[in-house]
């Protein structure tokens, strides 16, 4: 398998919720939006870091309120944000938000209206970004240049990329969504599901990515503080699950919520999924409290496992901190840490299995070493610093010996027995 790198962002939000005044469409003002030109700053960001990926997927909120303007502001945006990233317009992947429906139209068609006149304009609720020409529209034009194979604007609400060693599956979570909804939470359709069941096909290679992007989360969202209640899972996502796991799909990335996370799932308690929870790449947050920040995540796909059919890895967070611009993701405050690896034994008693002999025969010399001279170590890169100390320390106490840790150049330990001096 080639390595792979997916640019991961979510909730754009182009208009009056972006953070910055080169985000907003030519004419419109935002509350929060400051002149610290946004993007030029990212690609100053990418540049330095010397950052780049094949595919760039966007997980919906595209607009603020669904406006032409917005649309086409957004493609010019996430076209220079691609070019940043030396991605080429034909490996940009999206889904549509709830905030890129035109509740301003289907507000027309109130309880008064006839059934035609409602009929009418809940068609409409996708004309300001499907009746202007922007990136988006181009990027989901079945049988073109797109490459794509689906409808995300009507029924079944659902389409696929296919392109060489990687199938992106998208699902439109929020095409139920109307002003009125108290909570604008995702919703599959049963046409949804049947027709991804139906249409995808299977692996063309052992070897082949398969990642489902859709807006809304199937899984609730836990990292959202104490008072916090989460409203807006979809419904229905457990069958979707079930086709996922049918299709052998690796990878869930999904936007919304715009508090970041990232876990391994399983699924029917056999099938391992990754998912992702972008959070949100440039809308003002000034209302969570300085809790959570914008963020940029790239997801390195390395191979996939012969033994156990996972697909191993790592992911790199970024976060956004004004005035100090893109910094290393810190836990504290995002919840995800800047570097984690995936696609390892699923839990530490695993890795306790694969590390404890060889850590054994190291400290039977009774001379310091560290855990970089274990080559069984070099499955460390492919778990959770939690799993990996979790296990170092279970061994540790086992073995009788010492440990001190260190984080850099990256994430070791040093080992004797009795007491290091």
């Amino acid at each position: 398998m080639t390595t792979s790198h997916i640019a991961v962002i979510s909730d754009i939000h182009i208009g009056p919720l972006a953070r910055s005044q080169d985000l907003l469409p030519p004419g419109v003002n935002g509350i929060s939006a400051r002149d610290e030109k946004f993007i030029l700053q990212f690609e100053k960001f990418v540049q330095a870091k010397k950052i780049t990926a094949d595919y760039l997927v966007i997980a919906g909120d595209l607009s603020c309120k669904a406006q032409p303007d917005e649309f086409i502001h957004a493609s010019t945006v996430m076209s220079r944000v691609a070019n940043i990233l030396n991605v080429t317009d034909d490996k940009v992947m999206y889904v549509p938000g709830n905030h890129d429906v035109d509740w301003a139209v289907l507000n027309l068609a109130g309880s008064t209206a006839g059934g035609a006149t409602q009929d009418l304009r809940w068609r409409q609720r996708y004309d300001p970004i499907t009746a202007t020409e922007n990136l988006f529209i181009k990027r989901t034009r079945s049988g073109s240049a797109s490459s794509f194979t689906g409808q995300l604007f009507d029924l079944p609400y659902a389409g696929y990329w296919r392109h060489g060693g990687a199938l992106f599956a998208a699902v439109n979570s929020a095409a139920h969504d109307r002003p009125a909804e108290e909570n604008h939470h995702g919703f599959i359709r049963h046409e949804t599901i049947e027709w991804l069941r139906e249409n995808v096909p299977p692996r063309s290679e052992e070897e082949e990515i398969r990642c489902l992007i859709l807006h809304h989360h199937l899984i609730p969202h836990g990292n959202l503080g104490d008072e916090a209640r989460d409203f807006s899972t979809c419904q229905n996502g457990d069958r979707l699950l079930e086709v996922v796991r049918q299709l052998e799909f690796d990878i869930v990335l999904h936007g919304h919520k715009h508090y970041p996370r990232f876990q391994t799932e399983l699924v029917a308690s056999d099938h391992p999924i990754l998912v992702l929870g972008a959070g949100s790449f440039c809308a003002s947050l000034n209302g969570y409290g300085g809790g959570v920040q914008n963020q940029f995540h790239l997801l390195t796909i390395e191979g996939r496992s012969g033994e156990t059919g996972r697909i191993f890895g790592e992911l790199r967070n970024w976060a956004y901190v004004h005035p100090l611009g893109w910094t290393e993701n810190k836990k504290v405050y995002t919840v995800v840490d800047h570097l984690i690896g995936f696609g390892g034994p699923l839990n530490w008693r695993e890795l306790v299995a694969v590390l404890q002999q060889p850590i054994r025969a190291m400290s039977a010399s009774g001379q310091i070493f560290c855990l970089d001279q274990v080559p069984e170590s070099k499955q460390l890169r492919y778990v959770s610093t939690e799993t990996a100390r979790k296990a170092i320390e279970d061994i540790a106490r086992s073995e009788n010996l010492d440990v001190t840790w260190v984080d850099e150049p990256h994430f070791s330990a040093y080992f004797r027995r009795g007491s290091i001096v």
